[in-house]
């Protein structure tokens, strides 16, 4: 469930129990590391091989709804502001 690939997001990223100023910048670090091109934008590719680095299984569908959810201006791509919301989204 999403619930699940939630929890296991946030332990696996070590920001579950962090205050939220730290897990911003936590956050910001691992958009930058996962932004393999500098683009600015994470693609699907980027996500998925920065949860893969971190050990996370995340099925192609999981991910995809995510970057559905998290990709406010439909741009098939995450900016850092999207990601922090996607990250902070996960915490609540």
């Amino acid at each position: 469930s999403m619930m699940q690939a939630q929890n296991r997001i946030m332990a696996k990223l070590g920001i579950e129990s962090l205050e939220e100023k730290a897990i911003v910048a936590r956050v910001r670090d691992l958009f930058k590391f996962a932004d393999k091109d500098k683009s600015g934008f994470i693609d699907q590719q980027e996500l998925k091989e920065c949860f893969t680095r971190f050990g996370l299984q995340i099925s192609d569908a999981e991910l995809l709804e995510m970057m559905e959810d998290a990709d406010d201006d439909g741009d098939a791509g995450i900016d850092i502001f999207e990601f922090e919301d996607m990250i902070v989204h996960l915490l609540e």
